[in-house]
């Protein structure tokens, strides 16, 4: 059985236009075969008049990728409009001389889906029903690990903005303190100040996440550049 790994991109675009209420149903796959499995890099919307521009601004940023089927958004249930708009993507490819694979899927995402995970992916070729697997890089699994164990988290109990460097040493005082008093000793303004520096840790991790996906846009700046002098 093969195997869809979905990269963060994928889950970003669409996580936009549903967060931003966005009337778009169906997308467009960008990646690539690795044997059997698909490797699913990014998205963009599937749009008749720009398909060929928005394809080619994006393959100069991942030149390895070609299409590999469509998303489709849904309420509730699946209808036969998802092979029909792959089927047209195939013409329209067909026409532009895009390349297309041989062998494709569609990713159908459920709002209303009370399941483990609103996606569900099927083969256009064959009634195999891959398995779906989420790509992430480390600094995604260690936001994510956090998150969890912090359930109760919420960045917005923290209204008032905190002085980094003054906080930095009012922690380490409390580390100093915590090593040779329990909880109980310790006063109520100290126990609101160790709250606080959990949640500052929090975003410390939230920020670097936000760091690494700020360099991965200067990287996609600097090929855009340097394809555009190349031409």
């Amino acid at each position: 059985m093969s195997v869809v790994t979905l990269s963060s991109n994928l889950l970003l675009n669409i996580s936009d236009i549903l967060a931003r209420g966005i009337k778009i149903e169906y997308g467009v796959l960008l990646g690539y075969k690795d044997g059997e499995n698909f490797n699913i890099v990014t998205s963009f919307e599937l749009n008749i008049d720009h398909l060929y521009t928005r394809f080619n601004q994006l393959q100069l940023v991942y030149p390895q990728c070609l299409i590999l089927g469509i998303y489709h958004i849904i309420d509730n249930e699946l209808t036969s409009s998802t092979i029909a708009k792959l089927q047209q993507l195939n013409e329209l490819c067909q026409t532009y001389e895009l390349p297309i694979s041989q062998s494709q899927i569609y990713i159908i995402y459920t709002k209303n889906n009370n399941n483990e995970t609103p996606f569900q992916v099927y083969s256009a070729n064959s009634n195999d029903h891959p398995k779906i697997k989420i790509a992430s890089s480390e600094t995604e699994n260690i936001v994510a690990s956090t998150i969890d164990k912090h359930k109760n988290y919420n960045s917005a109990k923290i209204e008032q903005k905190i002085n980094t460097g003054n906080h930095l040493q009012e922690i380490n005082q409390l580390i100093k303190t915590s090593n040779s008093n329990s909880n109980s000793q310790l006063t109520s303004a100290q126990l609101q100040a160790i709250d606080k520096a959990k949640f500052l840790n929090l975003q410390t991790i939230q920020l670097s996440l936000l760091t690494e996906q700020r360099a991965l846009l200067d990287k996609i700046n600097h090929q855009f550049v340097k394809q555009w002098r190349l031409s």
